[in-house]
């Protein structure tokens, strides 16, 4: 299934171009996922569901995992969760 291109200006060329966004699958409640340590190492988890994202503060959106191995959570960054295959 391909998606259809979308416009995206380039302020530095003063031009506008299309462009192909990548699907991307949100994450499902109870999804066995990876998220990924300060040390480079990956520790599983479970995904819970998305956090409240305060806009004015920035950054990208972020998560709650739980971590089966010691029942505890964790809010963490949308980028360090991937979806682990078992």
């Amino acid at each position: 299934m391909g998606r259809s291109p979308i416009l995206v200006y380039a302020p530095w060329t003063g031009r506008t171009r299309p462009v192909k966004i990548p699907h991307v699958e949100p994450f499902q409640e109870g999804q066995k996922v990876w998220v990924e340590q300060a040390d480079g190492s990956q520790r599983a988890a479970v995904f819970v569901g998305e956090a409240a994202q305060a806009s004015w503060f920035g950054g990208g959106p972020d998560v709650y995992v739980i971590y089966p191995d010691t029942r505890s959570g964790e809010e963490v960054s949308m980028v360090r969760v991937i979806p682990r295959d078992e």
